[in-house]
């Protein structure tokens, strides 16, 4: 309401202004007009207009719901119409069976012709054909003029489905939109709120140190335990076997001769 007076007050002054300042002055006052319009319109909160957008919706279904009973409407309409041709049609084609039935007996020269067990002359036979060919033609002429009704009723009719469609996929998409805008401003919230806050670090910073101090005293405990184990004492009593045949028998827990017998076989087989 206190959006609408201003606007209500600023456009009487500048008509004011128009009417007794003059064209230049005008200009200002328009351009100090437009403005102070950006400006009102800065501060109102986006959360306000999206508000705004989302009760415009219902105003756009009660448009869609009009246009889908139009088009429904239109649809029972046509089918109606299609329906009156197609009995127009078959009555037409009655009425042309009929008459040239009446035009075959005609040509046949007789003086009297029995429909339904009456007698006609000829006179009223061509009397009561010279009618139906009149009827066929105001028939054919009627049913000429309902398909071109019929061809623009369809043509209407294709238009305010692909007008309905439209509308609801831009409905649709609206509220896509509206849903993204809105989540986009929840980030720039959330983005605003951490921005405001002061967190203080020294204490991560003081256990990440007391973590590494720690770790490398461990490494320096394990390093000295294997050297207390070990006693630094040279091991003879086992030593290692240096030729490879005697490494793969002590690979396998095998004994030295059993590892000679077997290379020794392994070398007769190969000769």
């Amino acid at each position: 309401m206190l959006f609408k007076k201003m606007i209500v007050t600023a456009a009487g002054v500048l008509l004011v202004g128009g009417i007794v300042l003059g064209t230049e002055a005008y200009s200002y006052l328009s351009t100090g007009w437009n403005r102070a319009s950006r400006a009102v319109k800065d501060q109102v909160p986006v959360s306000f207009e999206l508000d705004r957008a989302r009760n415009m919706l219902p105003g756009l279904d009660r448009e869609i719901e009009r246009c889908m009973h139009t088009v429904a409407k239109e649809e029972a309409a046509i089918e109606q119409l299609e329906r009156d041709v197609s009995k127009r049609h078959d009555a037409l084609a009655r009425c042309e069976q009929q008459m040239l039935k009446l035009r075959t007996d005609l040509a046949s020269g007789k003086h009297e012709y029995v429909y339904g067990g009456r007698k006609y002359s000829v006179v009223q036979v061509k009397s009561d054909l010279s009618a139906r060919l009149s009827g066929c033609k105001t028939r054919k002429a009627t049913i000429d003029n309902m398909q071109q009704i019929l061809g623009a009723r369809r043509s209407g009719l294709d238009a305010a489905r692909q007008k309905l469609a439209e509308m609801q996929s831009s409905r649709t998409q609206m509220v896509v939109d509206i849903e993204n805008l809105e989540a986009r401003l929840k980030m720039v919230e959330v983005a605003q709120t951490a921005a405001g806050f002061k967190f203080d670090d020294s204490n991560l910073s003081r256990t990440r140190e007391l973590v590494a101090d720690v770790s490398a005293r461990l490494d320096v405990m394990s390093k000295l335990a294997q050297l207390e184990t070990t006693g630094g004492e040279i091991p003879v009593d086992a030593p290692m076997a240096t030729d490879v045949v005697e490494q793969v028998a002590e690979y396998f827990g095998e004994s030295n001769d059993e590892g000679a017998k077997m290379a020794n076989v392994a070398t007769t087989d190969a000769k």
